[in-house]
């Protein structure tokens, strides 16, 4: 039996790291994985715990990243996994509407 739910917590571990790595997971894209495999497990109290506190650890510094940059004003993301980009003091408008080619109107009002 012990052996039993030690296959079981590998089993979890070994399909939450595929689902990462296989998906290019980085960041919130993650996070969002973490959080669709611990309600994927309704009615297994120890995988879901399981799930539930690796999502919590990978919260941690993506919620630092987060409150830094709302209270702050301060980006730091040293991976590129923050859904907000830098463009640092020079910033132009063309130079934002060729990044993302964006149109002046729908971007800037």
């Amino acid at each position: 039996l012990f052996i039993q739910s030690c296959i079981s917590t590998f089993y979890v571990l070994a399909t939450v790291c595929h689902d990462v790595i296989n998906g290019g997971c980085r960041g919130g894209t993650t996070l969002s994985r973490l959080h669709d495999k611990t309600f994927s497990l309704v009615g297994e109290a120890a995988s879901q715990d399981l799930c539930l506190f690796l999502t919590q650890a990978a919260c941690v510094p993506y919620f630092g990243m987060l409150e830094k940059w709302l209270y702050k004003g301060m980006i730091d993301d040293p991976y590129n996994e923050f859904f907000v980009e830098e463009f640092g003091e020079g910033c132009q408008l063309e130079q934002v509407q060729r990044k993302y080619e964006l149109v002046y109107d729908t971007y800037w009002e």
